[in-house]
Formats: C-alpha cells, structure tokens, sequence
C-alpha cells in the first residue's frame, strides 16, 4: 500500500532534532491544534469572521513548519478574512478541508510519534 504523508518534519527536525524535543513539539502540536480547529469551527458557526481568521492565524505557522502544502494557501486566505475572500460561499469548504486533513495529521503524528 502507497501513503503519502500530508506532512513532511525535515524543518521541525532541522530546528529540534530527533529526540525527545521532536516528541515534545509534536505533543503540542496533537494537544493545541484540537482547541484551535474547535475555535475556528465556532467562529465560524458564529459568523464571526475576524475569529475565523484569528484562528486561522494561529494554524498557519504549525501548517508552514509541518509543510501541510493542502493547506498553505487555503489557510493564508482563512488568516485574512473577511478581506480576501469575497465570495464567502467557498469558506465552508474550506473549513471542511482544513478541519479533513489536520485530523488526518493529528491522527498520523500521534499514531507513529506519540
């Protein structure tokens, strides 16, 4: 069977190393990510953009660090809410894409790291 990661750690391994620094940023990354996708969610739910954006903020450097490539773009456009995108019908997808495929990291990174 073929997998292709979603992720790729060469940079946050670059900056940490191998040992129990990596395994301690990426438990950060399963502890905190969870409550930021659950804000984003809200805020969306909420039809609060500056939220929405606030929390796409606080993903963007983990999806830059962890080169989640799926997401660079969608989450830039997220972090610049309501400004950039002007027509807000593609915001539910990507919310739905967003909140897809970090699951799938998070699943990933606690399975084979953690």
């Amino acid at each position: 069977m073929s997998f292709n990661k979603k992720y790729d750690l060469a940079q946050l391994i670059d900056a940490v190393g191998t040992g129990d620094d990596l395994k301690r940023m990426l438990g950060i990354f399963a502890e905190s990510t969870p409550k930021i996708l659950a804000s984003l969610n809200d805020n969306y739910i909420n039809n609060n953009l500056d939220g929405v954006a606030e929390s796409a903020h606080k993903l963007k450097a983990t999806i830059d660090i962890l080169k989640i490539a799926e997401l660079q773009v969608v989450i830039r456009k997220m972090d610049r809410l309501p400004t950039v995108i002007e027509n807000q019908d593609d915001l539910p997808q990507m919310i739905n894409t967003t909140n897809t495929i970090m699951d799938q990291v998070i699943s990933e990174i606690q399975t084979t790291y953690l």
